[in-house]
């Protein structure tokens, strides 16, 4: 199995764990898997209870900050105030 770009592991109080991983896609650069599931230890094994798997795919947007304060364009303000 391939390893997680990132991941995220959080006990939950009834000894399950909540998780979240990223993964890199394989046919497609400008995408990422991102997996969350639940799961929990039954006889000494993990078992899933529970799992969502989303494809992202990624659009990188560079903005010159000078342009997006003199640009009146809502779409130009939202990138510079979010970035």
């Amino acid at each position: 199995m391939e390893r997680p770009k990132h991941s995220f592991r959080i006990p939950l109080p009834d000894g399950s764990n909540l998780s979240l991983a990223v993964f890199a896609t394989r046919n497609d650069p400008t995408a990422e898997a991102i997996s969350v599931q639940v799961t929990r230890l039954v006889d000494d094994t993990w078992v899933t209870d529970a799992k969502l798997a989303v494809t992202v795919h990624l659009k990188v947007t560079i903005v010159n900050s000078q342009t997006a304060k003199n640009n009146d364009n809502r779409d130009s303000n939202f990138l510079h105030q979010h970035k």
